[in-house]
């Protein structure tokens, strides 16, 4: 009866919000009676934002689900002079406006317009200039964005503050691609630093979202591009292509690349109880590759969207490494030679095809349901030979591995808009994957992986005034089975964010995530994947996820160009897992994997960015302190110094990187080489023609010293990488009516899965 009770009580609720929900729309037109396009339409209520709209084709706009009550509305626009007025809403409200052009001329100066940022409960709100948005280039147009760092000469977009990042287009993962968008469609960008539990779980901690405008009939869209590293370290080239009209396009990718002649090199010192080894081993590798893309998508009726795509990756790789050093063996002293030769050859062959099936439903205009089908088939051949001549015998170790990994998913989201400052969403992903490992020529037995995995989430984002916040949380229930040991577990997500808008005075906000990362397969995996004759990799069935608890304090500032952000975050990670190691009676030393406790960390990070005309500056700085069970804390520092320039048709990135250390519980590594640094030049024949040359390193040779110390066993390697390979680039890009595009405009996020690397280790 209570239950009854509280149900009819929530469903009166709903009703009664639902009933007072109404619509502001309208047209915006100048004094000849000619729409205005891209005029910004505010509504504010006690000095703060309710809602925003800008106009369309045809000068319209449209705002949906507003409360009833008193609201100031504001319209502006470059060239225009503001309109201002006061507005009592209590039902649908229609209202059409007249601006008149501002004649006020200023000798030798240029007056711009800027939209104000909007700080929402987990990000913030970009609107971009009129000059980004007519710049033709959506990379460029995106520069205005201080929270991310988008290259227009290598067409990349990537956080500032180096968190992986999910980009989405009018909030939907299947899309093809930032560069099919004409800026013009742009409407606004939204920055999510903290993501809701639907996401968190795949392992994003930030999203960009971009937001277009809605427009019809055909367009299309065709891009062919070239590079290659001098004289032939590595190449790529790639053709896209979409064609559509308001119901129904088509996108293809073709995308194959090279690697040749790629050189690393160590200088190795490994000591034990046992042995004293010194090893100095040069490598070279080389590899090939080829991606492709189809998709379809179609828009079956105002409310009803479908998309499907598919994508297939086939490459192929191959490395030799050469190796001389000595071996002394305690064991048997009387050996006078001490000399040690190494051959290692290696080749790997990958078959990755993903498939997806998506379809969003707009229920009215406050709800939306959305449902992502998808399938993966991963391949991968491993072939190993190593040969190692000891002064007293000979070593051949042989492995020829095929894995294969299928993974089949679905995932369903139910979001609801209750009004201007509240939305609610809730969903599920179930997910089932295979794994199977077959060594030909070993002993180990075929090795099997099954998992089943499913995940319950909902949200809740608010406003009260200057106030926001998003509350989101999830279970996870995973049934697994790895080499016959069968687990099963539930794990909690939670992901909190509350924000303070203090207007003129920056922004401020805290948030909470606790996140359940599981093993990695190859961590699961009891049977040994090494070649090497001192040392086995074994992986441990019996691990459990690693929990970890995170909290920051994050305050940003933007006004006239400038941002500036401070970040303070501290996580604290449970039955966190990690390398250890024992010798064996052989002398040789078996790495696995367990959970090894508690584990925490404090970083500290410092943001700035400066945009002015065609000069972006940004720079971002980190100090990272972590503290290992039983051990002093371990501090590291990083930061990144990035410059883009346009000068004319000139274009010009530079960035310089440092880090020095990084650790795992048993290992350091140095960065000997901690400043890195890379530069790009591009030249614009047209604004669809460019012609790129960088270098990716300013430097011959990256090295660093890695020192792992872990009981009676110890190494030292001196790793280098050769890094130097200065590259041209092509890039001709043709847009027909790309401004009548799709609203569903799509950005195929690549969740092909990697190769499957079954000696992966974090040292």
């Amino acid at each position: 009866m209570k239950k009854l009770l509280f149900v009819f009580i929530m469903v009166n609720v709903f009703v009664h919000i639902s009933a007072q929900i109404t619509t502001f729309k309208g047209t915006v037109k100048d004094e000849s009676g000619k729409p205005i396009d891209y005029v910004q339409i505010t509504l504010t209520a006690n000095d703060t934002l309710a809602a925003y709209a800008s106009t369309a084709d045809g000068g319209k706009f449209f705002i949906n689900n507003i409360v009833p009550g008193s609201y100031k509305v504001e319209l502006s626009m470059l060239g225009y002079e503001d309109v201002g007025m006061d507005v009592t809403v209590s039902g649908d409200v229609r209202m059409n406006f007249v601006m008149k052009e501002n004649a006020m001329m200023l000798d030798s100066v240029v007056v711009t317009t800027e939209r104000p940022r909007t700080t929402t409960a987990t990000g913030h709100i970009y609107y971009l200039s009129k000059k980004a948005r007519e710049s033709g280039n959506p990379f460029k147009a995106l520069q205005e964005v201080p929270d991310i760092v988008s290259n227009h000469i290598t067409q990349s977009v990537s956080a500032i503050d180096g968190k992986k990042m999910m980009i989405m287009i009018d909030g939907v993962k299947i899309n093809s691609g930032i560069a099919t968008i004409d800026p013009k469609r742009i409407d606004y960008v939204e920055v999510n630093d903290v993501v809701s539990a639907r996401f968190m779980r795949e392992g994003y901690n930030k999203m960009l979202n971009i937001h277009l405008k809605p427009e019809k009939t055909l367009y299309q869209f065709y891009e062919y591009g070239l590079r290659n590293d001098f004289l032939h370290y590595w190449g790529s080239t790639w053709g896209k292509a979409e064609v559509g009209t308001d119901k129904f396009s088509v996108y293809v990718n073709v995308a194959p690349e090279y690697t040749h002649d790629q050189e690393s090199g160590s200088d190795g010192l490994i000591e034990s109880d046992y042995y004293t080894k010194t090893i100095k081993q040069n490598s070279e590798s080389s590899s090939k590759a080829v991606d492709y893309t189809v998709m379809l998508k179609y828009k079956a009726s105002p409310k009803d969207y479908l998309a499907a795509y598919f994508q297939g990756n086939n490459s192929s790789s191959h490395k030799e490494t050469n190796g001389n050093g000595t071996f002394v063996d305690y064991t048997d002293l009387n050996l006078t030679d001490n000399s040690l030769t190494s051959d290692y050859r290696s080749k790997s062959l990958s078959r990755v095809y993903s498939g997806t099936l998506f379809y969003r439903r707009m229920i009215n205009g406050k709800m939306t349901f959305e449902n992502y089908f998808s399938g993966t088939y991963n391949f991968n051949n491993l072939r190993n030979n190593t040969v190692d001549i000891y002064p007293d015998e000979v070593w051949n170790g042989r492995s020829d591995f095929d894995t294969r990994k299928i993974t089949v998913s679905n995932d369903a989201d139910f979001s609801w808009n209750i009004n201007n400052g509240t939305s609610f969403s809730l969903g599920s992903t179930t997910t089932y994957t295979y794994d199977r490992l077959l060594e030909k020529c070993g002993s180990s037995p075929i090795y099997r992986h099954k998992e089943w995995d499913e995940y319950l989430y909902a949200s809740i984002t608010g406003k009260v005034k200057s106030f926001m916040f998003m509350v989101s949380a999830g279970y996870s229930g995973i049934w697994r089975q790895s080499a016959d040991i069968k687990d099963h577990y539930y794990r909690p997500y939670i992901a909190s964010s509350f924000t303070l808008d203090m207007k003129q005075a920056g922004s401020l906000q805290l948030s909470y995530v606790l996140n359940s990362a599981s093993p990695e397969v190859s961590m699961l995996n009891p049977y040994d994947t090494s070649t090497d004759s001192l040392r086995h990799n074994v992986g441990n069935p019996y691990l459990k996820p690693q929990e970890t608890h995170g909290a920051s304090l994050r305050y940003s500032y933007y006004r006239k160009g400038f941002y500036a952000g401070a970040i303070l975050g501290y996580n604290y990670i449970m039955d966190r897992y990690e390398n250890i190691g024992y010798i064996d009676d052989d002398g040789a030393y078996t790495s696995t994997f367990i959970n090894l406790g508690h584990y925490s960390n404090i970083r500290l990070s410092a943001i700035l960015n400066y945009r002015k005309n065609n000069t972006t500056i940004g720079s971002f700085l980190s100090h990272f302190i972590e503290y290992f069970p039983g051990e002093k804390a371990k501090k590291s520092f990083s930061g990144n110094l990035y410059v883009l320039q346009t000068i004319g048709k000139w274009g010009l990135y530079g960035a310089i990187d440092y880090t020095n250390f990084s650790y795992t519980n048993i290992s350091t590594r140095h960065n000997l080489t901690p400043l890195t640094s890379n530069v790009f030049v591009s030249y614009n024949f047209t604004p669809n023609l460019s012609l790129s040359v960088g270098a990716i390193h300013l430097i011959k040779n990256l090295k660093s010293k890695m020192h792992v110390k872990d009981k009676d066993y110890e190494m030292f390697m001196l790793d280098r990488q050769d890094v130097f390979h200065p590259y041209i680039l092509f890039r001709w890009t043709i847009r027909k009516n790309t401004q009548k595009q799709m609203k569903l405009n799509n950005n195929i996020l690549k969740d092909i899965q990697k190769d499957i690397n079954l000696q992966d280790r974090k040292y």
